[in-house]
């Protein structure tokens, strides 16, 4: 019995939090098919307001794909007041801000510490990863005004542009780093050192209680064995 009750202990642990994360997350790709247009709407409303005026002659408008596509809801709708020059960059709200704001909603959500903590850790860590996906727009704009002529307002050295271009695909093209950094926020703001200290404890326990009594009993013997060996080892 007592060998049961701590395996589930464990189980609950850790089974637990996992098969919480993976019912929260697949719950939260499924509301997509639900609010992905008006989500994407938000977005473009959002981005425009913060994004219209970009450096020194940049004009900046998010617009619905007048073409569909699969991965790609929406534009930048991006101009050069100096050269009169426009383009027209695709990108998806999809995977630049819905998927690290409900991978980060869904690790919080599966954490076992208190309701109360998990919805102020959820509402920091929603500041923190809309910054980050702020930051990602904010390079898909300046890669593309730092590109050369007849859209360029910046001329960069060649090893800082290539440093630019990496930042840009790293913050929104990359899928290790749309999931890394939600992570990573997560632990910022929800981890304990207290918790980590109770889980250890927890994990502990049940593995000693789980070896058994038997267990339990050979190692408490284990120091009068080795005296018993050693007195017998001076008398010979």
């Amino acid at each position: 019995m007592v060998k049961r009750e701590q395996r589930v202990s464990r189980f609950q642990l850790v089974g637990g939090f996992f098969a919480r994360l993976f019912v929260a997350y697949g719950a939260f790709l499924a509301l997509w098919l639900l609010v992905g247009s008006w989500y994407g709407d938000v977005f473009r409303s959002v981005a425009g307001d913060v994004f219209r005026d970009f450096g020194p002659a940049g004009l900046v408008k998010f617009a619905p794909r007048e073409t569909p596509h699969p991965d790609w809801d929406s534009e930048m709708q991006i101009g050069n007041r100096q050269t009169k020059q426009v383009a027209a960059v695709p990108f998806g709200t999809k995977y630049i801000g819905y998927a690290p704001t409900i991978m980060l909603c869904s690790l919080v959500l599966a954490t076992p510490v208190p309701w109360g903590r998990r919805f102020v850790a959820l509402g920091l860590g929603l500041v923190l990863v809309h910054f980050f996906i702020a930051m990602g727009v904010y390079l898909m704009l300046l890669d593309n005004f730092s590109s050369g002529p007849p859209l360029g307002m910046y001329d960069f050295s060649p090893w800082f542009k290539r440093f630019v271009s990496f930042l840009e695909a790293t913050f929104t093209q990359s899928t290790t780093t749309r999931y890394a950094v939600p992570t990573v926020f997560w632990i910022l703001v929800t981890i304990r050192p207290r918790d980590v200290d109770r889980w250890r404890t927890t994990l502990v326990e049940s593995t000693s209680k789980t070896a058994g009594p038997e267990s339990a009993t050979r190692a408490s013997h284990r120091p009068e064995q080795k005296e018993r060996n050693r007195r017998m080892r001076r008398n010979a």
